[in-house]
């Protein structure tokens, strides 16, 4: 694994507009990548492009779980333009242990990727070390599992530092062989279901359900147990969107009065109950 000093201050000078290639005869003829330093691959692959766009809109190809998501980069793809990267969005939350790798399906291939704390949408700002105004720069991951081909593969073991969305770039570094490359990035302790309610978080309405076990309004608790309406919503959620919806106290009580009905209706609660919930609402 090569060795990364003062890489910080290097991305800093690292232009967006750089570029990295070498065909199969040079890489044979470079030293071992054990040998090299990170300075060093930055000489050997570095090649100024001035006609790299430094802006462009970000679209994201995936989400990320603990399974296997495998995915492809063209020509263009590299370390030096952000505006080609295959960005992978995941939820996550403070204090989570979590690793990634992306191994290369293709020899050719020497990948690489970044990983930030937050999303963007553009990539104005943004390089391997750097994040742009809307994300943070958290790890950089190249060479760290060896490989018998063209370098190696990267790895990182993190711990998630805040409760949010995060961002994996992926892009290949030196190009030892023929775009396009396919690769599989594998990760442990992501999850797409963040409540494990069974709904992915992409598609729930409420990806941080509240499980707490009673129904409460503004701390008032109805001594009425909290569950699962639906596969992905809870009362409380379902109550806290009448909350955020209501423009009043009369509309907040009429969208409550609505669930409960219904939920009178579906046997979830008596008609005991439901009056226990709707006292607790007049503290809204």
């Amino acid at each position: 694994m090569k060795t990364k000093n003062n890489v910080f201050v290097l991305g800093l000078c690292i232009a967006l507009s750089m570029t990295f290639s070498c065909s199969k005869e040079q890489a044979n003829d470079l030293p071992q990548e054990e040998n090299l330093t990170f300075e060093q691959k930055l000489e050997l692959y570095g090649e100024t492009n001035s006609n790299l766009p430094q802006r462009a809109p970000v679209t994201y190809v995936g989400e990320l779980c603990d399974e296997v998501v495998q995915g492809t980069v063209n020509s263009g793809q590299s370390i030096g333009n952000p505006t080609g990267w295959n960005y992978y969005s995941f939820e996550g939350n403070a204090g989570d242990n979590i690793t990634i790798q992306v191994n290369r399906l293709d020899d050719g291939m020497d990948a690489a990727f970044s990983l930030f704390e937050g999303t963007t949408n553009d990539s104005d700002g943004v390089n391997f070390l750097n994040g742009g105004a809307n994300m943070t720069f958290l790890d950089f991951g190249d060479d760290e599992i060896p490989h018998p081909g063209c370098f190696g593969d990267p790895y990182s073991a993190i711990v998630l530092p805040s409760t949010g969305s995060y961002t994996l770039a992926v892009y290949y570094w030196a190009n030892c062989g023929t775009t396009p490359y396919d690769y599989e990035i594998v990760t442990t302790g992501i999850s797409c279901d963040a409540d494990g309610d069974g709904c992915n978080d992409n598609v729930d309405p409420h990806p941080n359900s509240d499980v707490r076990n009673k129904v409460r309004i503004n701390g008032c608790n109805s001594r009425v147990p909290n569950v699962f309406v639906t596969q992905c919503s809870t009362m409380n959620d379902l109550i806290q969107d009448c909350m955020d919806n209501a423009s009043n106290t009369g509309a907040f009580l009429h969208c409550l009065g609505q669930l409960t009905n219904d939920w009178v209706h579906d046997g979830l609660i008596t008609a005991g109950q439901k009056a226990k919930i709707l006292r607790c609402a007049f503290s809204f």
